[in-house]
């Protein structure tokens, strides 16, 4: 029996599609989360299998209904849990891997080598060499050093390598990934690679940036792709099979706070809103933005629609997932301000909190008025391990449960063992839960530590 959230927020419960029992305890995938907490203890990561299965499928059919012919890789950085990953695989996501580990993984997982993208700048040759072993679909080239790279395990192996170039489009991210199109970086490079017969050229990527918000953006990248595509094909001979345009699509129940905001929220303690609906669209509207750009720019260059490669992370996998931590201590501070310490910190397990704006609730008392303001900490010895600051919520009491939304994304990627091991990670569906990850043993923090005494009896 469940019932919906009252009281006037902005962000209701059923935004993530969760629900409330009645004994007033937040529901996720039919499991009450307070009893959860119980049995594996917080903190503790909640994966709503339901929740993310729905989330991917409804990106997928987005883009397919576009009339494109898609292909999606999900974003192994945004979070690369072995559980998790296996049921997206099952579903028909390839994997977008950026390093050696997260390759091997792919891998390892039994993911399909033409189900593989090979992205991210600095690729050790050890790294090429398993991609290039394997046959994975394509590899990203980042730089002209990576060009030299692939070239000698391809010679060594007798393999040939299908691989695209990264851009820097005018639009978005610039910094330190990729060739740039204004000084005709990336078309010699292209040149590079077509006087080499251990090449097969077949793509061109791009990735412009995360929490996007504007279609636009994405219309104005395929248009520079598409354009550059044209002139490949006329200069060089070269026929871009694949356009793969990144990930980067916003969730509307998380808000980057910006350069402005993040003064704004460490200095004055001004909490950002997120207002549900507003500047906030749709993946379907990206999907018919993105789909009508490579249609008009095709037409307009005389060339064949190419396959189009997605690579999203957030979009699939934030809302789905919750994180459970423990009020320990409520105390006054500085000026009698009330502080709620809990046990999982920002700069230990909740890392993105520290750029973006996420929202929680007191999940053993969800239809509790919130009647004031209070700053949440985690429980490590540094002001800095602030989880929220000035946060409107019931009056908290220890032992309350908080509930942080949107874990899904970079929280688990971010997180390391700074003097607390890391938390477990449930999956959880149709009211059964499964543990798919232990929480972290003592002894595993020292295992790779040489010429220590071990106890016995450790854990």
């Amino acid at each position: 029996m469940t019932r919906g959230l009252s009281g006037n927020f902005k962000m209701n419960i059923a935004n993530w599609g969760f629900d409330i029992s009645k004994e007033d305890h937040l529901v996720i995938g039919g499991c009450d989360s307070i009893k959860l907490a119980e049995e594996f203890g917080t903190p503790l990561h909640v994966i709503d299998k339901t929740k993310l299965l729905a989330d991917y499928n409804r990106f997928l059919n987005a883009f397919r209904k576009s009339g494109l012919n898609v292909e999606v890789f999900y974003s192994y950085k945004t979070n690369c849990l072995p559980g998790m990953l296996q049921i997206l695989h099952k579903e028909s996501a390839g994997a977008e891997v950026i390093s050696h580990y997260e390759l091997w993984l792919a891998i390892k997982l039994g993911v399909r080598p033409e189900k593989i993208i090979f992205n991210g700048p600095n690729k050790s040759l050890d790294s090429l060499r398993l991609a290039v072993q394997n046959g994975i679909r394509l590899i990203n080239i980042d730089s002209v050093n990576e060009i030299s790279k692939i070239k000698k395990v391809a010679n060594e192996l007798s393999k040939r390598v299908n691989v695209g170039i990264r851009i820097k489009p005018p639009v978005g991210w610039q910094a330190q990934f990729g060739f740039d199109m204004v000084n005709d970086e990336a078309l010699s490079a292209y040149e590079q690679l077509n006087k080499n017969d251990c090449f097969d050229v077949k793509g061109m990527h791009a990735h412009i940036g995360t929490g996007i918000k504007k279609p636009q953006s994405y219309a104005k990248t395929v248009e520079t792709m598409l354009t550059f595509a044209k002139a490949l094909k006329d200069r060089l001979n070269i026929d871009i099979k694949h356009l793969d345009i990144g990930g980067g699509f916003c969730v509307p129940t998380v808000r980057n706070f910006g350069k402005i905001g993040s003064k704004l929220y460490s200095f004055f303690n001004n909490v950002p809103q997120i207002l549900l609906n507003k500047g906030n669209p749709s993946i379907e509207t990206f999907a018919e933005e993105i789909a009508n750009s490579v249609r008009k720019n095709c037409k307009r260059l005389n060339l064949r629609e190419p396959d189009v490669f997605l690579e999203p992370g957030r979009a699939i996998t934030s809302s789905a997932q919750v994180l459970l931590v423990t009020v320990g201590v409520v105390k006054n501070g500085n000026s009698g301000k009330k502080i709620a310490i809990t046990d999982g910190g920002k700069t230990t397990i909740a890392y993105p909190i520290s750029f973006e704006y996420h929202e929680a609730f007191v999940a053993n008392r969800m239809s509790k008025e919130r009647t004031e303001k209070i700053r949440i900490t985690g429980n490590l010895c540094t002001p800095a391990d602030i989880i929220f600051r000035n946060k409107k919520l019931p009056e908290l009491q220890e032992g309350d449960r908080l509930a942080i939304m949107d874990a899904g994304a970079y929280f688990m990627s971010f997180s390391n063992n700074f003097a607390f091991p890391r938390p477990p990670v449930v999956i959880v569906s149709g009211g059964e839960s499964t543990l798919t990850r232990e929480r972290e043993p003592f002894g595993h923090l020292i295992a790779l530590d040489k010429n220590i005494t071990r106890d016995k009896n450790e854990n």
